[in-house]
């Protein structure tokens, strides 16, 4: 009988053990899941935040674009008036001709 009530004493103490050892995974699958909702929570905002960065970074793309076409008519329109313009004989509006004239060849190119 004494034995008997051993026995079941240290099957007692391995059962409480292995509850305890039980309880701690437990315990820890609980962090672990607070953590997962956290990272969970920080992968949402990132995500807000991408999108926004998306968004920004098409506004600007459109915004160059509409500076480039700018660039492109202001060039156009100067080469233009010295197109217009009566040639004249001075070095340096043969010298801007010139330049104008390799501009515009550029500016079609990138066209």
């Amino acid at each position: 009988m004494i034995v008997q009530c051993n026995k079941t004493a240290e099957e007692l103490t391995d059962a409480r053990k292995k509850n305890e050892g039980y309880e701690m995974k437990i315990d820890t699958l609980k962090i672990q899941l607070e953590h997962r909702d956290e990272l969970l929570e920080d992968l949402t905002e990132t995500k807000k935040a991408l999108r926004c960065s998306e968004r920004e970074i098409a506004e600007l793309k459109k915004r160059l674009r509409t500076s480039e076409n700018q660039r492109i008519a202001l060039i156009q329109q100067v080469y233009k008036s010295y197109a217009d313009a009566p040639e004249s004989s001075s070095s340096q509006d043969r010298r801007k001709r010139s330049t104008l004239d390799s501009n515009n060849e550029t500016l079609q190119k990138e066209l």
